[in-house]
């Protein structure tokens, strides 16, 4: 071979060689470029996905925190409406009112009947106090930081004492203190005086209390003969003085934060251009580098503006977010690693390579087309349905506000009035009240079920894997005394451990085991509960009860729908109904095999998934009626 040939040839052999080089290692990098910018996109989508779910927790928090305040003010205004209604309330008449009250609601710290007095009164009601029982009672007036002095000298032309206050225990110190004395109380309660509505002070320390707890104070105005006069001066000359109520801003957030299981989230509350009035931790979210996720909401209560500041402690994050990163990067080195040795062995094949690697694109941007526009629809179905779910959410909220406070105000005077005047009125009467009380009663329940059913996810979220033996056992603690009452015997044969959402689990059980306790035979009820292994789990529980006849089997699990009248059993018809859409959320099915008088096994499969989480950590928490 001429040497001008062979020089030529080995030329060719090393371009050959430097491309076939090349290529291996542009395509390695490309896949490794490609498996990096994949694994970017996979951590900012979970990033978002996790960011969602941190505001959907913060709302909330922040609802139950407001729901609970406006419950709170509505109790302090039934104090208003039960003025109105009197001539004349006397101290025992308002201690026996505002107990029923504080029984049902922990997070009221105290409440209290402030009046106007006239300097040219004050005497007098002092010397009324003391004839009430409390010896040395007399009007404090403020001196700052938080003293407050009794004293003889007249120092001001009217005075806003503490003169009725339920509890006593613990808040002996309070009586007597001169609410207009103090510049912050002072503004609320004239607010509330020239408005006619309800006003809450800033955050303040409570009388007679140290340490930096704060609180606030919510004063709603009482006027003569109950009018409320649609003009400031006329408002401020018929004030007879205020129904307050003392609430702990601790007691309150902590309840809200806690009511709702969110462990690791964080949360501050400002008020006044960034005053900090409550916080979870010893430092703000912004003080906490660790905060991965932040989230703030503003609230609006009794004239005042709260801004609800929410971070995620390191924990929260961890347990929501997905290790994606070394799975990733491992796949996409392997894929790069047998691209390279792909290209290597068939790289002398260029004709065969390059049409194949032309067809393969093709399909490659075939699919890709596919897949995204499959990822749009996704993302279109999922922000639908999360639009969906929040507007569910919220109509339950407003569902929970606005239908129970004026069932709750029936309710409670109706119950005043069989409690104060059974004796003076006549039987027809007294049944009237029962029936009214029955009946509100007979509503919120009605209304609570519509919540829990309303309130049940459709999607499969956030399941772990817990043992069924637990969740029945706390389902039967939770109905120990209707077990008892029916002198009845629940038993259960060794159940499965699957992946559930154990507390709605819980539910579909007191649902079904309530069933058979309700609808009972002569004979002391016998319920048995036993699981059955295939390609799923199948749980029966069955009972020794009336039965149901066969051309109902179906019809039973539609919402409202029921076989007897409230004379025979009691109820709203939503339990088969929410049982069904408990099955339906953990993709299995329910159903009844059952003839009258031969008692019922209701049936229901659950699917055998795995879920990576500890048992205990899946076990609801016992909740009492």
């Amino acid at each position: 071979m001429p040497d001008s040939k062979k020089h030529w040839l080995n030329a060719l052999l090393t371009v050959a060689t430097r491309h076939r080089t090349l290529t291996v290692a542009l395509n390695t990098i490309a896949v490794a470029v490609v498996s990096l910018l994949f694994y970017l996109y996979a951590s900012n989508m979970d990033a978002q996905r996790v960011q969602l779910e941190f505001e959907r927790e913060a709302d909330r928090v922040a609802n139950r925190l407001s729901d609970n305040l406006e419950v709170y003010k509505e109790v302090v205004h039934s104090i208003s409406s039960f003025y109105a209604g009197s001539e004349n309330v006397s101290r025992s008449e308002f201690n026996k009112f505002v107990r029923r009250a504080l029984s049902r609601h922990d997070g009221i710290h105290a409440l209290e009947w402030v009046p106007k007095v006239p300097a040219a009164d004050r005497e007098l009601m002092e010397q009324t106090a003391r004839n009430d029982g409390l010896t040395g009672f007399h009007f404090q007036r403020w001196e700052g930081k938080e003293v407050w002095v009794a004293e003889d000298s007249h120092w001001a032309d009217n005075y806003f004492p503490v003169f009725f206050m339920q509890p006593q225990a613990g808040n002996e110190g309070v009586w007597g203190i001169d609410l207009g004395s103090n510049s912050v109380r002072r503004q609320a309660l004239e607010t509330a005086a020239s408005t006619g509505q309800a006003v809450a002070t800033s955050g303040i320390q409570l009388a007679h209390e140290t340490g930096t707890r704060a609180g606030f104070l919510l004063f709603v105005p009482i006027y003569q003969s109950g009018t409320d006069y649609d003009q400031a001066a006329k408002r401020q000359e018929n004030l007879l003085g205020f129904a307050l109520g003392v609430f702990r801003i601790d007691d309150i957030a902590n309840d809200a934060v806690e009511g709702n299981n969110t462990q690791g989230l964080l949360l501050q509350i400002t008020e006044d251009a960034g005053h900090e009035v409550y916080s979870s931790t010893n430092s703000s979210p912004d003080e906490s580098p660790a905060s991965r996720f932040r989230y703030s909401r503003e609230l609006s209560f009794a004239s005042r503006g709260w801004l609800l500041n929410f971070s995620s402690s390191p924990s929260w994050d961890k347990a929501r977010s997905v290790a994606l990163g070394l799975p990733i990067i491992l796949v996409g080195s392997l894929v790069a690693l047998l691209l390279g040795l792909l290209l290597c062995q068939v790289i002398n094949r260029a004709k065969r390579v390059e049409q194949l690697v032309g067809e393969r694109t093709a399909e490659l941007e075939t699919a890709n087309r596919v897949v995204r526009q499959h990822s749009q629809s996704l993302a279109e179905a999922k922000h639908v349905l999360e639009q969906s779910n929040q507007q569910l959410e919220e109509f339950a909220y407003a569902a929970s506000h606005d239908l129970q406070t004026p069932l709750r105000g029936v309710s409670n005077f109706a119950a005043f009035l069989q409690e104060e005047y059974s004796d003076t009125l006549d039987e027809t009467a007294n049944g009237y009240i029962d029936r009214i009380i029955s009946s509100a009663d007979r509503m919120r329940q009605l209304i609570l079920d519509l919540l829990e059913y309303s309130r049940v996810e459709s999607k499969i979220d956030g399941l772990c894997s817990a043992s069924l033996n637990d969740v029945f056992d706390d389902a039967v603690e939770l109905l120990r005394t209707e077990i008892e009452a029916a002198d009845a015997v629940v038993t259960r044969d060794d159940l499965p451990v699957v992946a559930c959402d154990a507390k709605q689990m819980a539910q579909l059980f007191r649902n079904l085991i309530s069933n058979g306790l309700k609808y009972r035979s002569d004979r002391p009820p016998e319920i048995h509960v036993a699981a059955t292994d295939g390609d799923v789990w199948s749980i029966d529980i069955r009972d020794n009860g009336i039965g149901i006849e066969p051309r109902f089997h179906d019809r039973i699990f539609d919402i409202f729908r029921r076989l007897h009248t409230q004379q025979e059993y009691s109820g709203t018809g939503i339990g088969l109904a929410l049982c069904r859409r408990i099955v339906q959320r953990h993709s299995g099915t329910i159903s009844v095999e059952s003839a009258l008088g031969e008692g019922s096994c209701f049936s229901f499969t659950i699917p055998k998934t795995q879920v990576k989480s500890p048992v205990e950590d899946c076990r609801p928490e016992l909740t009492f009626a």
